[in-house]
């Protein structure tokens, strides 16, 4: 079985890579694409003024809900680690 190659999480050290900027790109499937642009264009009470911003707001929200997770995961892990001392 091929193991699986752990990713670089370390993009400043990256050997391959120097960023002059602090921004990147990341792929988007053309259809979400499409669909995210309707949208902002369609209902621009939704404050939207580019699908980059509608993403960015995306993946922050995702981001944060992600951490709150693992933080209750870790709560509730912990709390279980006390009850079996006790």
């Amino acid at each position: 079985m091929k193991k699986k190659r752990e990713p670089n999480l370390n993009v400043e050290k990256h050997p391959s890579r120097t960023y002059k900027s602090e921004f990147t790109t990341v792929g988007l499937l053309r259809q979400q694409h499409t669909e995210i642009r309707e949208l902002i264009f369609n209902k621009p009470w939704l404050g939207f003024r580019s699908v980059a911003e509608f993403v960015r707001e995306a993946v922050r929200k995702a981001v944060y809900q992600a951490k709150m997770e693992i933080s209750a995961q870790e709560i509730t892990r912990k709390r279980e680690e006390q009850e079996d001392w006790e």
